[in-house]
């Protein structure tokens, strides 16, 4: 069961933030757009609107259900690198890192996104490069480094006003 499903059941074992209309709206799209991929005749996993699809709905999950932002990012990341679709890759793992985040563990979020930003072209995905530096801004807060966090913070604010973002 989704969270989303628990949340407006009344699920009592279920204690999670309560999420906006919005947000379960948006949810639902991306689990019936996933849905209607898979219910295609031709399907196949790797297909690259299948494989972003995956990574938009572990994006949305990412505050609510962690640990489905971490099984639909692996295997984003995992059909990525068989298919060798780079964006793909480079989302996937920008997800993992928020799971990391979001379950307490900076130190690998700082490790997934250093790897990211080393492996990302340094004049393409600059909304990918703002929220990456945005995620290890919010690492180091965590960790108390507050002037690497404040570094980050305003690597990610650069980007984003130059990007016009």
């Amino acid at each position: 069961m989704w969270v989303e499903d628990r949340v407006r059941t009344g699920d009592p074992r279920y204690h999670k933030p309560m999420l906006l209309q919005g947000q379960l709206d948006s949810i639902a799209h991306l689990k019936k757009k996933l849905g209607d991929i898979q219910k295609v005749s031709n399907f196949t996993p790797k297909d690259t609107s299948y494989i972003n699809t995956l990574n938009e709905l572990g994006w949305e999950l990412r505050y609510y259900d962690k640990d489905s932002l971490f099984i639909l990012a692996n295997e984003a990341l995992r059909l990525s690198k068989e298919m060798e679709y780079e964006i793909g890759v480079f989302k996937s793992t920008s997800n993992l890192a928020d799971y990391y985040l979001f379950n307490g563990k900076p130190d690998i979020t700082i490790d997934y996104c250093t790897t990211l930003l080393d492996s990302m072209p340094t004049n393409d995905f600059f909304k990918l490069r703002a929220r990456t530096y945005n995620q290890i801004g919010q690492a180091n807060f965590v960790l108390g480094n507050y002037p690497n966090a404040y570094t980050s913070f305003l690597k990610s604010l650069e980007i984003s006003e130059k990007e016009n973002l």
